[in-house]
């Protein structure tokens, strides 16, 4: 439940494109469909998506490293 509601937390720190974009992708939306439903290049799809996955994954090493020193 701790981890659910931390990365609910990071979520919600994100720009609006980037919680459109992970709210599509969890509609199982593929990025030539996200391109044509923001209106955005499917590069920029792509490029946010990687930004995307590397800040939960420093969001949640770090929240790992600081349950394993406590």
């Amino acid at each position: 439940l701790l981890i659910i509601t931390f990365l609910i937390s990071i979520v919600e720190s994100f720009r609006q494109q980037s919680r459109k974009i992970i709210k599509l992708l969890i509609e199982g939306k593929r990025y030539a469909e996200i391109s044509e439903i923001l209106n955005i290049p499917e590069g920029t799809v792509k490029s946010q998506i990687h930004r995307i996955r590397e800040q939960l994954k420093q969001s949640l090493a770090e929240l790992l490293e600081t349950d394993t020193k406590e």
